[in-house]
């Protein structure tokens, strides 16, 4: 993914997104007009909709609420959030990495009103976030693929 991010953006290839770049400053432009009060909507569409068009060869994205603008922007926040210094305890307590996956979600003996047990909270909500983003990358990469195979 890496290789393939640099080779779709170094500076000798950067001067065919013009065009791109251009339509989405239309976009862009047009929406703060429309509705100025979510400035920061429009921010987020256009830079996910920019890098997802260069990247994976898609349409300009139009909306805010397309399912891949809210997903790759909830993948921003979670990687965001998770980065964050002495955002987990797992920084501290670093055996806590070595929790069995089997501990992760199991139900809770004490208080039945409690569906899972906080214990490495962390680790479901990590192993959770890994599905969807995976499906969501893997679906961009799948269409890119696709997409090579009719050229050919």
């Amino acid at each position: 993914m890496r290789r393939a991010g640099h080779e779709a953006l170094n500076k000798g290839v950067v001067k065919k997104y013009q065009p791109m770049q251009l339509n989405e400053a239309v976009l862009l432009a047009s929406g703060m007009i429309a509705n100025p009060k979510t400035w920061n909507g429009h921010l987020r569409r256009a830079a996910a909709s920019s890098i997802i068009t260069m990247v994976y060869d898609k349409e300009p994205i139009q909306s805010t609420q397309e399912p891949t603008v809210v997903l790759v922007n909830d993948f921003v926040a979670r990687l965001t959030r998770a980065a964050m210094p002495g955002a987990h305890m797992v920084e501290f307590f670093t055996w806590m990495r070595y929790i069995p996956v089997q501990y992760v979600t199991i139900k809770c003996l004490e208080s039945p009103n409690q569906t899972f047990c906080r214990f490495a909270s962390w680790k479901r909500r990590a192993l959770e976030s890994y599905k969807v983003d995976y499906e969501l990358f893997r679906s961009l990469y799948d269409g890119v693929r696709e997409k090579m195979v009719r050229r050919t």
